[in-house]
């Protein structure tokens, strides 16, 4: 008989257990099979996470045999929505940073206003007491936190979450060039490069210079990793990718970003899908970061960000353009061993040959990379769709809502 007192999340985490996204075709795995559980025709790929059917598609994951998996996945996030009003996490631990500093100095969003200039001073010695010994700008968000007091806490919540919030005056606003939309139809005389895109080098490098072989899934998914990493760098310093100020903490990070895929020997490619670009990253700069959002969460912004630029061709390339343009930075600042410098070379020419196959990939009128592209925009979808999977299957409901309010019509 079925016990009715078992929560819905727990019906839901029957038979979970870990899996990769992509099935490995040569595995020694007994439970791999050779074509799809639902279509029976194509080769699968992904692995349900609740039911551990080995599907080929977001088609397949959403047919009618899949139905019970799906249906309980959704009727969870709307229960989650209407039982549970939580505020979401910030997915930015530097912002968070610049935030709580922000607040530190600014008494009326944060202590609350007050007349009396010694309770004023009061409440300036008990945070400074409380904050005394901490390295505000290297410690993880959760040892900020604690040290707030729970009227602090709730302050703070509801000037970050407040629609009139201060905080982009107290931080700075950051929008990013590629949220603006391009127009379809540009006015007579008006310049081909719009100009809040980053400009393009006066000659692009031809990728048919650089390589024997056309652009590949392999090759196209370490781009979109360089995309990825380039819009986490513009939105972690606000804008700032080039100022000489952040130059040295810019490189070093970008180091530790980017240091496997770019500054890799092999010539082998490690991705097999945008999932496992997607969260390989995210993990990275969640490591970087000391805190912040889930992988998977951040997974799933990432794709979208970076989709969004490879939808707009201008758009890629002026990303990597611009990428390239740091790089070439970073290679001519001072290092401490030859080494070091080997390592940004090598880095600037890897940006380099990306930014090359996104100008092959970008020509409309290279009709044979159109099925290249539309298999991207697949995995994407399917890739999306796994992570809040994941997630609700973890129990992380309300970050798969947060996915579905914002990437679903």
């Amino acid at each position: 008989m079925e016990n009715h007192s078992s929560s819905l999340e727990d019906r839901l985490r029957i038979n979970q257990k870990p899996t990769n996204a992509i099935i490995d075709p040569d595995s020694d795995d007994e439970e791999s099979y050779e074509y799809c559980g639902i279509c029976q025709s194509m080769s699968p790929r992904y692995r349900c996470p609740r039911c551990n059917v080995q599907y080929c598609s977001l088609k397949c994951y959403k047919d009618e045999k899949h139905a019970e998996c799906t249906e309980n996945f959704y009727k969870a996030l709307v229960l989650d929505e209407v039982n549970s009003n939580r505020p979401l996490p910030s997915d930015n631990n530097q912002a968070f940073l610049q935030r709580l500093r922000a607040l530190e100095q600014d008494d009326d969003g944060f202590l609350g206003e007050d007349d009396d200039e010694e309770d004023d001073d009061d409440a300036e010695t008990d945070l400074e007491r409380r904050f005394a010994g901490l390295d505000v700008e290297n410690a993880d968000v959760q040892a900020l936190w604690s040290r707030l007091s729970p009227e602090e806490q709730q302050n703070f919540m509801q000037l970050v979450s407040s629609d009139d919030s201060k905080l982009p005056e107290i931080v700075g606003k950051y929008d990013p060039w590629w949220e603006t939309p391009m127009q379809l139809v540009n006015e007579v005389d008006a310049p081909t490069h719009p100009a809040h895109v980053p400009p393009l080098p006066k000659e692009l490098p031809d990728f048919k210079r650089m390589s024997q072989h056309s652009p590949s899934l392999p090759l196209l998914l370490n781009l979109l990793h360089s995309v990825m990493v380039y819009t986490h760098m513009q939105r972690h310093t606000l804008g700032g990718l080039h100022d000489s100020d952040l130059l040295q903490d810019n490189i070093e990070y970008f180091g530790k970003l980017s240091g496997d895929i770019l500054c890799s020997n092999t010539r082998q490619f490690v991705f097999h899908n945008l999932k496992d670009v997607a969260v390989h990253f995210a993990s990275c700069a969640e490591t970087l970061d000391r805190g912040g959002s889930h992988p998977y969460t951040m997974g799933m912004q990432l794709i979208k960000e970076a989709m969004s630029i490879f939808e707009q061709p201008m758009y890629l390339k002026a990303a990597m353009a611009d990428l390239f343009a740091f790089t070439v930075t970073a290679s001519k600042a001072p290092v401490r061993n030859k080494s070091m410098r080997n390592s940004r070379i090598r880095r600037m020419h890897k940006v380099n040959f990306y930014l090359a196959a996104a100008q092959e990939i970008s020509d409309p009128w290279k009709y044979e990379y159109n099925g290249l592209k539309q298999e991207i925009r697949d995995d994407a979808a399917v890739s999306m769709q796994y992570l809040a999977d994941e997630l609700s299957s973890m129990g992380k409901l309300q970050e798969a809502a947060k996915y579905y309010r914002q990437n679903m019509p």
